[in-house]
């Protein structure tokens, strides 16, 4: 009897706690509410948090844009900013990846910024965009340059499953260090066929093809560099051809006597 009475009293003792700390979190809630409804929004704080890698957005950009689009912010209570809205209206920005609105009872507003991360720059006839690592395609501006991988030539900028093969492509570039360090500038052909110009070796054209298994024959092109051609460098080919198949073609620079 005496235990049951025991277990009673702590049921009843943690059923009145957890009703104290509901009625504690929904009695802040309420005075955190009528605290905003009181207080006005004093200071707009932006904070791009990656700005020390990546310069695509500056502070200058968002005051910018925001003083152009005329939402009250400065002097409005702070309970009538509309904190998602703000955040929507501030991704409009394409270079902006990520965006969190959040307000401070001292009246202060933060919007914490996270830039896109350019893979590629391509330069088509219709302008020069990025392709982040997201697989998104943003306008590139002449104020702000990301020095990646140049992609040239006959770029189908309104084909998405040929931009999705070029996005594969790109993070299989930059995510392997040695082709990372070795890829320059990638050129479009007719039949969107790839030509690859190495860094070392500005002389040298390496013939992709189209992206059909570009793992493989990166690989086997690996392979002959590392066993053949490493002692001379790219320099000693004007052409290395991938676009057979099971085979590298390649084709000797001829000096003259």
């Amino acid at each position: 009897m005496k235990q049951t009475v025991i277990k009673i009293l702590k049921i009843f003792g943690i059923a009145s706690l957890f009703l104290m700390v509901a009625a504690y979190f929904a009695f802040s809630t309420v005075m955190v509410q009528q605290k905003k409804g009181e207080v006005v929004c004093r200071e707009v704080n932006i904070h791009i948090v990656d700005s020390t890698v990546s310069r695509m957005v500056l502070q200058q950009d968002i005051v910018t844009f925001l003083q152009k689009s005329k939402i009250p912010l400065i002097g409005e209570k702070l309970d009538l900013i509309d904190l998602h809205q703000l955040e929507q209206l501030i991704l409009q920005q394409r270079e902006v990846e990520k965006c969190e609105a959040y307000i401070h009872l001292n009246g202060v507003l933060t919007l914490r910024l996270t830039q896109r991360s350019p893979l590629l720059r391509l330069i088509t006839s219709n302008g020069s965009y990025y392709l982040d690592y997201s697989g998104v395609l943003f306008p590139a501006t002449p104020q702000r340059t990301a020095y990646v991988p140049v992609v040239s030539g006959n770029i189908p900028i309104e084909n998405n499953e040929w931009i999705a093969q070029l996005y594969q492509f790109g993070l299989y570039i930059r995510n392997n260090p040695f082709w990372n360090a070795q890829i320059e500038q990638i050129y479009v052909h007719n039949r969107y066929h790839i030509e690859m110009i190495p860094r070392a070796g500005a002389s040298t054209s390496i013939l992709l093809g189209n992206f059909d298994h570009f793992e493989n024959k990166l690989q086997k092109l690996y392979t002959f560099y590392r066993t053949v051609a490493l002692a001379g460098g790219w320099d000693q080919y004007d052409r290395i051809d991938l676009r057979f198949n099971n085979q590298i073609v390649c084709r000797t620079i001829h000096t003259s006597p």
